[in-house]
């Protein structure tokens, strides 16, 4: 609450509530006290300690202003508190003569216009924003349970259409992304089919990422997000994409200079485009900014690897499991980096430390399986394969493993 209202906010709310609990506490001092005024009172507080306490929903924020409306519509029925009234047509009831003399009651009356069409007007933009909001939470149920592609975007251009925020835009685009990839792995559409869908769904997925950064161009995650689109078809030698996705990048730095999130993103481009020595330059600058980044550190050691540096690709990766510790993907590349070390003690630590983390890893237990094989554990070995056979039980190759682990 205090990072969305500020501080002129925080001190508003706390001044409303010490003038209500102020009311709360004089109901309680009456002679003759209002059980209907205690009863709205205490209801009216109970909603505000959700209020404060928790995030509410509009419902509960709305029935705490609601209760608190009766509470001090009952204190002044009773004439507990003071009531002021304004009058709209007293004037006018005056002579004629006196009428023209005041100009007060005109004013008002003005103000009151003003006012009704501005309730009126706020009423239909959040209307709308509400509408918007509910269509977009609606798209993302829908795709979380269907993944039917057409009908998410239909509700989440439903959304943009009501409410234009990056965020409904950034969806649109990341939806587009993801028709990108479907079309480029079904195997079923036509060639020339193929090629127009994927043009079609670029170009709508690249204007809704700059409709996006359009809309909030200081928010980082537009630029990245606009950056994705072009990177992801870069290996498709798309014209200047490559060029266009480490611009989106340099953006999303200058707006967040601390962040070094862009420069990982423009070594994974890099390392798309086989241009290895700037990957590791925009590698280095990401662990300039932030020394215990695990994506960099985890990025820098596959460089190594594949350059054939074991060591450096060891060393790159046992920093990476140190700052991200749970991370199984981490520490089985560890333990395959130190299998092909030929240190096998330290890889079955790391193996046994991915299988901890995920138990259903059957790669991690594969290794696993052939190191404890190699130093003379064939129990442990034989439990590895039967726990794979398991969850892969036509796979020849661990059926054949598993035959000759219980005949020698």
């Amino acid at each position: 609450m205090a990072a969305t209202t500020g501080i002129l906010g925080i001190a508003a709310i706390i001044f409303f509530l010490a003038i209500f609990l102020n009311y709360g506490r004089k109901v309680f001092s009456y002679k003759k006290n209002n059980p209907l005024a205690t009863a709205s009172f205490l209801g009216a507080a109970y909603l505000w300690v959700f209020v404060v306490l928790y995030t509410p929903g509009v419902f509960v924020f709305g029935m705490a202003f609601i209760m608190t409306g009766v509470f001090l519509a009952i204190l002044a029925n009773g004439g507990k508190i003071g009531v002021v009234e304004i009058s709209l047509s007293g004037p006018l009831r005056q002579s004629s003569s006196e009428a023209r003399k005041t100009k007060s009651g005109m004013i008002l009356m003005f103000i009151g216009i003003l006012l009704l069409v501005g309730t009126v007007s706020a009423t239909y933009f959040y209307v709308r924003k509400f509408l918007a909001l509910n269509n977009y939470s609606q798209a993302l149920a829908l795709f979380e349970k269907s993944g039917d592609i057409d009908a998410t975007g239909k509700k989440l251009m439903k959304a943009a259409k009501m409410d234009k925020q990056d965020e409904y835009y950034r969806a649109l685009s990341e939806l587009g992304l993801i028709s990108l990839n479907k079309i480029v792995t079904n195997k079923d559409l036509p060639a020339d089919k193929a090629v127009a869908m994927f043009q079609d769904n670029l170009s709508a997925a690249i204007a809704y990422a700059r409709e996006a950064v359009g809309l909030n161009s200081a928010d980082p995650i537009n630029w990245m997000q606009l950056g994705r689109i072009y990177e992801s078809v870069a290996a498709f030698k798309v014209n200047k994409a490559d060029e266009a996705a480490l611009n989106a990048y340099a953006e999303a730095f200058k707006v967040s200079p601390l962040d070094p999130s862009p420069f990982v993103a423009a070594a994974r481009l890099a390392m798309q485009t086989k241009k290895i020595d700037d990957a590791r330059g925009y590698l280095q600058s990401a662990l300039a900014l932030k020394p215990d980044f695990a994506d960099a550190l985890f990025m820098l050691a596959q460089i190594e690897a594949q350059a054939g540096n074991l060591k450096e690709a060891i060393l790159r990766t046992e920093q990476a499991s140190a700052v991200s510790p749970n991370n199984f993907g981490i520490f089985f590349q560890l333990g395959l980096l130190q299998y092909q070390n030929n240190n096998f003690s330290a890889a079955r630590s790391a193996f046994e430390r991915t299988v901890g983390l995920n138990s259903d890893y059957a790669n991690a237990r594969y290794f696993l399986g052939l190191i404890y094989d190699r130093q003379g554990l064939k129990e442990k070995a034989i439990e590895q394969f039967e726990l794979i056979q398991k969850t892969n039980p036509d796979n020849g190759e661990v059926k054949k493993i598993l035959s000759n682990l219980k005949k020698f």
